[in-house]
């Protein structure tokens, strides 16, 4: 009869705690605690930028970084309200930003130029067709052309 050596349990817990180091490294320089003002969400987002610049991240650091996220999404989701914005203004915005021309977008489409106006004065809609287009031409993702979900 074979016998199965098993590894004495605090091997394991060692072996835990040495993937956990980084995790409790991270908890004690910004605790994983409902974000309550402007000042500590900027020392969250210096948390949030240090591990989003790392090449790797480990097991510890990963989980650390999925919960400070969404403690900063909840904090933001209370704190900053944003009223919906025209798929128009977004539109003009995104021409404005990247420095193009009207033209130039109607060519990315497909369509004319007066379309490209229309929509841009908030007199035509944009087809999904379109959305995904102008999505990928502007390095956006469609939903940015989409209304806010009724809350």
């Amino acid at each position: 009869m074979a016998v199965t050596k098993k590894a004495h349990p605090s091997v394991k817990i060692a072996n835990v705690s040495a993937r956990a180091v980084k995790y409790f490294e991270l908890v004690g320089r910004f605790p994983l605690m409902p974000i309550e003002s402007d000042k500590k969400l900027r020392a969250a987002y210096v948390v949030l930028d240090e591990l989003h610049l790392k090449p790797r991240l480990d097991a510890g650091e990963k989980a650390y970084l999925a919960v400070l996220g969404k403690l900063v999404g909840e904090y933001e989701k209370e704190r900053f309200q944003f009223d919906d914005v025209s798929e128009a203004d977004i539109l003009e915005t995104l021409i404005e930003a990247k420095g193009v021309s009207q033209a130039d977008v109607a060519r990315c489409l497909g369509v004319s130029e007066p379309t490209i106006s229309s929509i841009v004065n908030g007199t035509r809609s944009l087809g999904k067709k379109h959305i995904v287009a102008l999505a990928d031409y502007f390095g956006v993702s469609p939903a940015v052309f989409l209304p806010k979900a009724a809350s």
